[in-house]
């Protein structure tokens, strides 16, 4: 673990491949044991290294999840087509810390989330008890938005402590342990990042003044509670930073794969026309996902080992690591997979046609005579063709999944030379939402009519 220190704060940065090796259980939170847990006035970050490590979060949209991958590539067209000045990111899904590295590229920015890249985010009624799903929002938002936006002019890092350490479910002070989420904070710009201000020029990056301020607005993918509760809170702060209905692009909830890819596109299409211009982007409470991808892995494997490239209907073996299959054994004991649920866990391949006659073929250990999954759902993500999300149901229970010695084969009928497969893999859930328990005596704020709920 390497500390980094600044301005009176200190950063802790965990890479994902030595993190998850510190890593041990207690009910259902996961505590490192190298982080210094509940000190308030820092900031954190674990990186998550999908390049190497093959794990990835997305963006669960309504019409299916836009993977970290292909929302960097977003980013990417409309900064480097349409120009900025600088550029911050707040993520408030599940799993919204995974975004992050993915979008490193960028300078000067500042990225923050609600959750690492390996935990869900929480939500609760903010206003009192009983407890109403009618006010249920994104508690680390809750702390946070006040901050980076509102008539108080604080720069994002300032918002991110001050969201860490004020949020209800959060490390520091964190109000009922077993359900924790940790916010994340992360540049790679120095004091230039430290400083980035919405709506406002940044002190140390005073010789470019911003021209414009551009703020994306992502309402989640779900139209309840916890996301038009947490955009109208992030609405609200940036009304009173100073933001004009013009300078803000809303897609309300619930939020489509092709409206995050327009907001973004619309940046692109004046060639540089926003070179001086301050970007921001919010997404909601709800939802996100977690993916690791077997196929990406298998492949990288396959070219280390100089064993050629991956065949269908060819069996091949992968390790799970322990604190993902814990977590999809949680989700999986919340939302027992249905052939009709998209709520537990299921297998996921992503391919740039839509496939025929597809199936995955998956063994463990527990279970070495092979099952055959079905497809349940079938999505055109975008709606022009281009990529596609096909869903198979996972037995977890009957499967049991070890850490090592699962195997898995996939088949489908195009013909197209090389595969198009992009992604494939095992995905958490697209939702978890779970009530406190009934006896909680210490908490009075929380409700056993489930005063909180985590987002996937």
């Amino acid at each position: 673990m390497k500390n980094y220190s600044n301005k009176n704060t200190e950063t802790h940065f965990i890479n994902m491949r030595g993190y998850l090796a510190t890593l041990f259980i207690i009910g259902l939170g996961i505590v490192p044991l190298k982080f210094a847990f509940g000190q308030a006035g820092i900031v954190e970050y674990t990186d998550q290294d999908s390049a190497n490590t093959f794990f990835h979060s997305g963006i669960c949209t309504s019409t299916g999840t836009v993977w970290d991958t292909k929302f960097a590539a977003m980013v990417q067209n409309a900064t480097t087509n349409g120009g900025y000045n600088e550029i911050a990111f707040a993520f408030m899904e599940c799993y919204g810390g995974g975004m992050i590295d993915e979008l490193s590229f960028l300078s000067p920015s500042a990225f923050t989330s609600a959750a690492r890249c390996n935990e869900p985010s929480l939500a609760w009624d903010s206003v009192g008890r009983p407890a109403n799903p009618a006010n249920y929002e994104s508690t680390y938002n809750l702390a946070f938005a006040p901050v980076a936006g509102g008539a108080a002019v604080n720069a994002i890092k300032q918002a991110a402590i001050t969201g860490r350490n004020n949020d209800a479910l959060g490390p520091v002070r964190n109000l009922f342990p077993p359900f924790t989420e940790h916010p994340q904070y992360f540049t790679a710009s120095g004091n230039i990042g430290d400083s980035i201000t919405l709506h406002r020029n940044n002190p140390v990056f005073g010789q470019n003044p911003n021209t414009k301020y551009i703020a994306i607005l992502f309402g989640g993918s779900t139209n309840e509670a916890g996301n038009n509760n947490s955009l109208t809170t992030i609405k609200n702060a940036l009304t009173a930073r100073g933001y004009a209905a013009a300078e803000m692009t809303v897609i309300n909830p619930p939020g489509r794969a092709i409206d995050l890819q327009n907001a973004w596109g619309a940046l692109a299409l004046p060639k540089q026309g926003n070179a001086g211009a301050q970007i921001f982007f919010w997404s909601s409470w709800g939802h996100g996902d977690w993916t690791f991808d077997i196929f990406g892995f298998i492949k990288k494997q396959l070219a280390t080992l100089g064993l050629g490239s991956f065949t269908l209907r060819t069996s091949y073996t992968f390790n799970l690591d322990p604190t993902f299959l814990s977590e999809i054994n949680r989700i999986a004991g919340q939302y027992p997979t249905s052939p009709a649920s998209l709520d537990g866990p299921f297998f996921e391949i992503d391919s740039s046609e839509q496939l025929i006659n597809p199936s995955v073929t998956l063994a463990t250990p527990t279970h070495p005579a092979s099952v055959m999954l079905i497809p349940f759902d079938q999505v055109d993500v975008f709606g022009d063709g281009l990529l596609w999300q096909t869903r198979f149901a996972l037995n977890t229970t009957g499967l049991a999944f070890s850490t090592s010695g699962n195997s898995f084969s996939i088949s489908f009928s195009n013909t197209t030379s090389p595969l198009p497969i992009t992604l494939a893999g095992i995905v958490t859930g697209l939702r978890s939402n779970t009530p406190v328990p009934t006896q909680v005596p210490s908490l009075s704020i929380l409700s056993s009519s489930g005063g909180y709920r985590q987002a996937k």
